[in-house]
């Protein structure tokens, strides 16, 4: 039974009030005394990846710009996109669909042309191209360490 009252499922994930995937919860506090939780870049990450194989297609431009976004979210904090890499093998995926993703990841920031091509208009949460340069340098050196 993958029914637990204290428990969601979403993608085969057990997500808790405690834990989301692999971090706990961000906590905001309101001006109204309220609190709102939300996931950390890194289990929205793989959240997004889950979405991905879920529907067994390719990124759609959609998905692009989702990942993108969360990219220089982090860049902006100091975090690195290997911090995201390693949460692929750290997360309930096959090595099959992590490899999958992986080369998607890989195109996406080879190509900086495009990523230009399809930020939205006057959207400011897109990675400059250095940025872009270390996420392909990265996803690079993790398809060569895994022997993809």
């Amino acid at each position: 039974n993958s029914y637990d009252r204290d428990k969601v499922f979403l993608y085969d994930r057990a997500l808790t009030r405690f834990r989301c995937i692999l971090d706990p919860y961000e906590k905001l506090a309101l001006s109204t005394n309220m609190f709102v939780l939300v996931p950390s870049l890194r289990d929205m990450f793989i959240l997004k990846m889950d979405m991905i194989d879920e529907s067994r297609s390719k990124l759609r431009v959609s998905d692009e710009v989702d990942i993108l976004t969360l990219v220089e979210l982090a860049y902006r904090q100091g975090t690195d996109f290997s911090y995201f890499l390693r949460s692929l093998d750290q997360s309930r995926q096959s090595y099959n669909s992590r490899d999958a993703r992986v080369l998607d990841l890989h195109r996406l920031f080879k190509y900086p042309d495009y990523v230009n091509s399809i930020a939205p208009r006057n959207y400011l949460l897109f990675p400059p191209s250095e940025v872009l340069s270390d996420c392909f340098y990265r996803t690079s050196e993790f398809i060569k360490s895994a022997g993809m």
